[in-house]
């Protein structure tokens, strides 16, 4: 018996865009509507025809070849049957006036026109076929209709001529998926043995992703995380378990960490694709200059020279990150943000930020909306993505862009002015509330629906005016007003019991926020593009919370790994005689300044001092340098510091250091987390209080939502996202099993429950102290063991 053939599926439109594509890269307005638009042109037409017209009518064509069976399908537009003969109408939407449009306007339309006709012809058998290209203007609602006559094998030979090529293609692709599969199938696990707790994770990942299940893992840092979940991905994935792989992380070293992994199971016969991807501000070559054809040369003829790029890197390399990105870029004079995005399409593994999938805004559209639930995703670092969604998830607007664009925008639109003095004057009303409240805010559970109406007709009327006119004087500012209120509109529209809408003064504006508070749903439904999500971090605790958080179910498995490390490498002291609440701060210098040189100067060698804020540090930074020893060398964190600063900023941490070397930092700052200082790089922290955020108005809202889920509010706005910073902190002392270090915890809070009980397991073996003598004494034991 023969081996089925695997079946490839693909959209009609997809396949003709890859083949046919061509032209300069336009990022020129695109309106919001045109797809509400395009559903109503359709509608329009298909709305007011005759008995005998059919609307979207399924079709689909194989079309076999030697490796696989090629699945081409789609919708036709309308199909229309007659005793003597078929006519396929496709219908499009355009912003064009129709007496511009002849037969020759867009290739592409035809091509999909004839394609629909070809595959209608194959199903039932007919020698002749007529078709329509309908055209209905946006604006006008007039309609352009060109008909035209195909004989079958006119018909054959156009759509053999093009599927041939993106056979082809795809042919190549095959190729290198058996490679692919053999090789993930073959592959081991590139050390001779795992790391405590290693193997645990494996197989849990594994497990998870066979069953299609979700994972939340709390692993202790140093155990190779990134490793342990890559590995039994791709082998999911070589089992059929999976199609694509997507690593996510908020940080530079998590991406490099995941590239350095793949490297190493490459080194021992994997075969993968993947592709790191890069913000469009840090890889563009026309930083200073617009996204067209007037500004950039790499937007020019890019769909021209876009198939061949991808074909070339696709042969040549299987690592592509940013360097070799930006070198075929610039071979084939393309712009290498969006050729990173289109090589996502034929990458095995894809590694990123959070925001390519969890954000709607800015994700990949052109990947997920063909999604066949046959995702991976990892998620590293998954405690950041609390915050992170909830900023994606949230919209703001502010009243002084509405009054500005309002004075400008009668001469294009009577209409937009007039609705845009309508919104002014609404902020007009809530900016008096808010002077009359007692702190200066103003909170609504429900963001006014007539408002919300106002907001949306305002969208399509700038949507109209900027579609319009090439050119408007303040059209920056129009843009970015619109950007605004539509990214407004469209989280309304998924407005519910979860979020929150309030207002205050921000840099001498009134601001309207609608704020997403819990951020579960909407992340949960992102997850669905997937077969299977793992959430791993050193700090997922407690992991009830986060599960709670970041859309888990009470199917989701959890695990919390413990540290592999022996405990007697960690001196974990926690001096309970000192109060750093915000309010006794400015009595705590010296008092800490004591503490820092207790728990250094039994040892020379780097340590990190971590401060709840900027100030504090600051203030205890200067008395430090007053009582400082003369073999001590201290540095601060700015306030603001660029990636050079920062690198130049660790490069002070060196190894066999003769000296005391000391650096103040802030708490969940750009050194709190995701670097990595082994062994004697790093030889202990002293973390100065329980790293509460700020009391502000959004932790209070959090606080009060979940006292309302009778569930401790202030846990989950202020105690929860606190310590998950001071472990942060603490992590970066023990990094491997040789690693040897300190920590000193300041702050009596650490010895209450409501902290202590969130401790690590490993940090069981903690002294409690009450005076600096005691941490310098306990401190000389431990380096002198």
């Amino acid at each position: 018996m023969s081996e089925q053939k695997k079946i490839i599926k693909v959209a009609v439109r997809q396949l003709i865009e890859y083949v046919l594509r061509s032209g300069n890269l336009d990022y020129t307005f695109i309106g919001s509507n045109r797809r509400v638009q395009g559903i109503w042109a359709h509608k329009k037409i298909q709305d007011n025809q005759k008995d005998n017209y059919k609307s979207e009518v399924p079709i689909s064509i194989d079309i076999g070849t030697s490796n696989f069976i090629l699945q081409i399908g789609g919708r036709i537009d309308g199909l229309i049957i007659d005793e003597d003969k078929v006519t396929i109408d496709e219908i499009k939407s355009t912003t064009k006036r129709v007496e511009e449009i002849d037969e020759n306007y867009n290739e592409m339309h035809w091509a999909q026109a004839k394609f629909y006709a070809y595959m209608y012809m194959c199903k039932e058998n007919l020698e002749q076929i007529d078709v329509w290209l309908t055209y209905v203007e946006v604006e006008s609602e007039l309609i352009k209709r060109i008909k035209k006559t195909y004989t079958y094998n006119t018909l054959k030979k156009y759509f053999y001529n093009i599927v041939d090529k993106y056979i082809l293609w795809m042919e190549k692709l095959e190729r290198w998926n058996n490679e692919k599969i053999i090789s993930l199938n073959q592959i081991k696990f590139p050390y001779d043995r795992y790391r405590e707790g290693q193997k645990e994770l494996v197989i849990a990942t594994y497990k998870t992703i066979e069953e299609g299940k979700k994972l939340f893992v709390n692993a202790p840092t140093g155990i190779g995380k990134t490793l342990a979940t890559l590995f039994p991905a791709l082998k999911a994935i070589g089992r059929g378990y999976g199609d694509k792989l997507f690593y996510l992380t908020a940080k530079t070293v998590g991406r490099t960490v995941a590239e350095d992994s793949l490297d190493k199971m490459r080194q021992k016969g994997l075969k993968l694709k993947s592709i790191t991807l890069t913000a469009k501000d840090k890889i563009c070559f026309c930083k200073e200059s617009k996204c067209n054809v007037d500004e950039c040369i790499y937007t020019i003829g890019y769909f021209n020279k876009i198939n061949e790029a991808i074909k070339d890197i696709y042969e040549k390399e299987d690592k592509i990150n940013k360097e070799t990105v930006e070198k075929y870029a610039y071979k084939y004079e393309i712009c290498p943000f969006e050729f990173s995005l289109d090589l996502c399409l034929f990458m095995d593994c894809i590694i990123c930020d959070y925001n390519y999938i969890f954000d709607p805004r800015v994700s990949l559209k052109r990947l997920l909306e063909e999604t066949s639930n046959r995702y991976i995703f990892l998620v590293d670092e998954a405690h950041n993505l609390v915050e992170r969604s909830r900023s994606m998830y949230s919209a703001e607007l502010y009243k002084n862009p509405i009054l500005q664009i309002s004075k400008k925008i009668k001469i294009y639109s009577s209409t937009a002015y007039e609705n845009l003095k309508k919104l002014n004057k609404y902020f007009i009303e809530v900016k008096k509330i808010v002077n009359e409240s007692n702190d200066n805010t103003y909170i609504q559970k429900q963001f006014p629906k007539e408002t919300g109406n106002l907001i949306k007709k305002i969208v399509k009327q700038i949507d109209s005016v900027i579609s319009k006119n090439k050119v408007i004087e303040f059209k920056e500012e129009l843009l970015e007003l619109f950007f605004m209120l539509n990214t407004f509109v469209k989280v309304l529209e998924g407005y519910d019991e979860k979020y929150i809408t309030y207002y205050e003064y921000d840099s001498g504006d009134i601001k309207c926020k609608l704020y997403c508070i819990d951020p579960s749903k909407l992340l949960m439904e992102r997850q669905k593009l997937a077969k299977s999500t793992i959430m791993f971090s050193a700090t997922l605790i407690p992991i009830d919370y986060f599960i709670n958080i970041l859309g888990g179910s009470d199917e989701t498995y959890k695990m919390l790994i413990k540290s592999p490390f022996p405990k007697e490498n960690l001196c974990l002291i926690i001096n309970n005689s000192i109060s750093t609440k915000y309010r006794q701060r400015n009595k705590t210098y010296i008092d800490v300044v004591e503490n820092i040189n207790s728990s250094v100067m039994n040892n020379k060698g780097n340590y990190m001092i971590f401060f709840p804020s900027y100030k504090y540090l600051e203030e205890v930074y200067e008395l430090f340098l007053c009582f400082k020893h003369d073999q001590v060398t201290a540095i601060k964190q700015e306030r603001f510091m660029t990636e050079e600063e920062k690198n130049n900023f660790l490069g002070n941490f060196k190894k066999n250091n003769s000296k005391y070397f000391v650096a103040f930092v802030v708490l969940g700052g750009s050194f709190s987390e995701g670097i990595d200082l082994v062994g004697e790089r790093l030889s202990g922290v002293v973390v100065v209080g329980v790293g509460l955020p700020q009391i502000c108005l959004e932790k209070d809202i959090i606080k009060d939502y979940f006292n309302n889920q009778k569930i401790n509010g202030f846990e989950y706005a202020y105690i929860y996202p606190g310590m998950n910073k001071v472990m942060q902190a603490v992590g970066r002392v023990i990094r491997s099993e040789n690693d040897l270090g300190v920590v000193v915890l300041l702050d009596e809070r650490f010895c209450y429950n409501s902290y202590s009980r969130l401790f690590p397991r490993h940090w069981e073996q903690k002294t409690v102290v009450n005076s600096e003598e005691n941490i310098s004494q306990i401190t000389k034991d431990f380096w002198d063991r």
